[in-house]
């Protein structure tokens, strides 16, 4: 079997298009199947039909199909299909010649299927040279319907035709046409079908060099990693001798994202800075893998001698490396605006983030493109003016503050019409049972296909208020009795529950709730893996 299988591989190499690897496969299986039937054919005729000169004329077709193998194996395609594709009509014209001369074999039978043989290695070869050379394919089609035509011209020669007359021969006349019609015919849904082939190829090649110039600079930045990992792998591998294979090739692997990842945390804001703003706080960070799609960030401005502070939570298309990759790309983009460009506006920020993602990307609107890019919430907070500012991109804000604070009716009724508020209603009522939802557009960070200004809401905040924000990766986590979704209101009542907690204990109950949640065993008796990245940051103001 493995014999087999490497003569239909011969002349197939790795860099082949694809169409031209299938059509090669295709061409060396004809040739082997066709040794197969020509050394059935000979014994059947020998053994059973007591035919010498037959048997003969099967087995000298051997030696050319064994010469067209041989070019396939030295790479030369084109030239054996060619060759194969003149040769074969004149083989089946021979054979049949060959035999009557002899006078072997039924007379309609060898007047009808050479032609059919003619016919089908015609089309076979057509079908392969139309993928390889088209010229060729053309001139080897001619020659095969020029021999079909002249295949009685030939017989009647050597005084070995037919020699019908009436409705017989009329028939034969019809039966020369009909096969060279029928020759034509699949001749040209080849053709059709192969000019179809491709142009989707120019297509998947047009996506595929898109896909190349959009990962250039990641390919660059993971072959700086992979060289600085291969040569400390390199000096290990010196002093430890050998190790299993595939264990160093995970290793490698593994390293290389460890390394990143460091890079990564390296680019998050340092804790200090948002401990001498906001004491109370805590932040939950548990990328999925080794690196993360969720990212936050911080950054303290200064207007008019008062000091602000923006905070965002962001969760990029994907988890693991990619998603890592595109966090990065926000964080560098969120410096960028805020430090130089100065805008301090929150739905500014995300309209010039959306910018310049879909301009990093390359997301021009067309149907071919990835839709990557993240869903973020981003709040600018002045404590000496008591303000918030907050927009959003799928991701929301939680609000938890005293009940007998109420929000001013105004700015109510204003989120209300916008259907940018709702208020969550817990099942018992504590100090701190108000929770109000301040909803983000339904919009992402990239391209979309209703793209609008995002929204800017401001709001007054008062003492001891707490935020939450948070990307989906907690709300989405399946665990539980039933194997379902934490879901959003289960976590809505879970905040409220703990408020009278420090921001320390809410985040120790908080993470210690999560791993109970995917601990819990399912129907094969395992324990639920975290499908996502989980980012959640609680500030008490």
């Amino acid at each position: 079997m493995k014999f087999w299988k490497k003569i239909a591989h011969f002349g197939v190499t790795d860099d082949m298009p694809m169409y031209k690897q299938k059509s090669t496969i295709f061409f060396n299986i004809a040739m082997r199947i066709s040794v197969i039937m020509m050394i059935l054919l000979a014994a059947i005729t020998f053994f059973f039909a007591d035919m010498i000169y037959l048997p003969i004329a099967f087995l000298i077709g051997i030696p050319f199909v064994g010469f067209s193998l041989f070019l396939n194996y030295k790479g030369k395609v084109n030239i054996s299909v060619f060759i194969t594709s003149i040769f074969f009509p004149l083989y089946f014209l021979g054979m049949s010649l060959f035999s009557k001369m002899n006078n072997e074999g039924l007379t309609y039978i060898f007047q009808i299927t050479p032609r059919f043989g003619i016919v089908a290695m015609s089309v076979c070869s057509f079908a392969v040279l139309g993928f390889l050379d088209i010229k060729k394919a053309f001139i080897g089609i001619i020659a095969g319907m020029a021999i079909l035509l002249i295949f009685d011209l030939v017989h009647d020669f050597f005084n070995v035709g037919l020699n019908e007359t009436g409705q017989i021969k009329s028939f034969f006349i019809f039966l020369r046409y009909f096969y060279a019609g029928l020759l034509f015919f699949f001749s040209m849904i080849i053709f059709v079908l192969q000019k179809i082939n491709s142009q989707y190829e120019k297509i998947v090649i047009a996506q595929r060099d898109q896909l190349t110039l959009r990962n250039a600079e990641i390919i660059s930045q993971k072959e700086e990693i992979e060289t600085q990992r291969d040569e400390i792998e390199a000096q290990r591998d010196e002093v430890t001798g050998h190790r299993d294979k595939i264990q160093y090739q995970n290793k490698q692997i593994t390293s290389s994202i460890t390394y990143a990842s460091r890079i990564q945390q390296a680019m998050l804001p340092d804790s200090k800075v948002l401990a001498n703003y906001f004491p109370n706080h805590f932040i939950i960070y548990k990328p999925r893998d080794i690196v993360s799609g969720d990212f936050y960030w911080s950054k303290i401005i200064k207007q008019n001698n008062n000091s602000s502070i923006i905070i965002a939570a962001a969760d990029c298309t994907g988890h693991g490396v990619p998603g890592a990759f595109v966090s990065m790309l926000g964080m560098s983009f969120l410096n960028e605006i805020v430090s130089r460009m100065n805008i301090y506006k929150a739905s500014e920020i995300l309209n010039i983030l959306r910018d310049e993602i879909k301009t990093s990307l390359k997301q021009y609107g067309n149907s071919n493109e990835t839709k990557d890019g993240m869903d973020i919430a981003l709040c600018i907070i002045s404590q000496n003016e008591k303000k918030l500012q907050y927009a959003g991109a799928h991701n929301s804000l939680y609000i938890i503050r005293k009940n007998e604070i109420s929000m001013d009716k105004a700015k109510k009724q204003e989120l209300t019409k916008q259907k940018k508020i709702k208020f969550f209603k817990p099942n018992s009522k504590t100090e701190f049972s108000q929770l109000i939802e301040i909803k983000a557009d339904h919009q992402p960070i990239g391209i979309f296909i209703k793209e609008r200004p995002f929204t800017n809401i401001e709001l007054e905040i008062f003492k001891d208020d707490r935020l939450f924000i948070f990307s989906d990766g907690f709300v989405d986590q399946f665990g539980g009795e039933k194997g379902k979704k934490y879901k959003s209101k289960k976590f809505k009542q879970k905040l409220l529950d703990i408020q009278t907690q420090s921001m320390p204990e809410q985040k120790k109950n908080l993470e210690t709730d999560f791993l109970q949640w995917i601990s819990h065993p399912n129907s094969k008796g395992k324990i639920y893996e975290q499908v996502d990245d989980v980012l959640v940051i609680g500030i008490i103001i």
